[in-house]
């Protein structure tokens, strides 16, 4: 009757994207068109408030996503829970700054130990491979394997470090490469964009995380997203549970088995 699962991981309060509503009026980024990519995906991240944009008409989604950047979409899409701590470590973190919070998270639940004992280097570019990694981490996708990501030209280029993380999130379809001169790419070591940041927390939410309120039918497997004050008892799910959104402060995990990570 104990909880199985293979780690514990970051208490979250997941975001449910919407239905895309095929409006351009929802669309005030000038940088930002109908035919992209990331299109869904940023308006989904803008409009839950995951980023706000560069400035009020523009998304920059080429720019590549600093480190202050990265943690604090990871923090807004993890619901913008309020950190414990109040003093931080790092000397070149301006605490009234929009990542001020988000480093004190960061740092408190183990998403990232600075560049130092004393140094974020918030302003610092950051690699795919990297934010895929993190990513994994926080959110349990950690079970790849190198076969995973085997018909990708450049497999080998992906860290050993980071390898579990950024072949789960391929298996799982969250990542899938790009196309790049008839050769499939993941470009483990280019800097990540601000589109691909967002569409790679869209593609996690959208697509691979059913989020359980009680009244819709609970999957066998997968990630349930469990939000609701109903304990999770006496269920089986072969992927991975996370407790978050509505769900109550004390649960009661009595015969409750989680075959992947159990995040509270």
């Amino acid at each position: 009757e104990a909880v199985s699962s293979g780690e514990i991981i970051v208490p979250i309060t997941p975001i449910v994207p919407p239905v895309t509503e095929d409006d351009t009026t929802l669309n005030s980024f000038v940088d930002v068109f109908p035919g992209d990519y990331y299109y869904d995906a940023v308006l989904w991240a803008v409009k839950e408030g995951i980023t706000n944009g560069t400035s009020a008409t523009t998304f920059s989604p080429d720019a590549s996503c600093t480190r202050a950047q990265m943690v604090t979409f990871l923090w807004r899409a993890a619901g913008s829970p309020e950190p414990t701590a109040t003093a931080c470590p790092f000397t070149d973190v301006d605490m009234d700054s929009y990542y001020g919070k988000a480093v004190l998270w960061a740092v408190e639940n183990g998403i990232t130990n600075g560049t130092s004992n004393t140094t974020l280097s918030p302003a610092t570019t950051i690699t795919r491979e990297q934010v895929f990694a993190v990513i994994g981490r926080i959110f349990g996708y950690a079970d790849g394997t190198a076969e995973d990501i085997a018909s990708f030209t450049d497999a080998d280029k992906v860290s050993y470090y980071a390898v579990p993380y950024v072949a789960s999130l391929v298996k799982h379809g969250i990542v899938n490469g790009a196309w790049t001169n008839g050769q499939l790419l993941l470009n483990p070591q280019a800097q990540v964009s601000r589109a691909e940041l967002a569409q790679v927390l869209y593609n996690l939410f959208s697509k691979h995380g059913l989020i359980y309120d009680g009244n819709s039918s609970l999957p066998e497997a997968g990630t349930v997203l469990w939000s609701c004050e109903e304990n999770p008892a006496d269920i089986t799910i072969d992927g991975n549970l996370v407790l978050g959104g509505d769900a109550a402060e004390e649960v009661d995990l009595s015969n409750v088995t989680v075959t992947g990570n159990l995040v509270i």
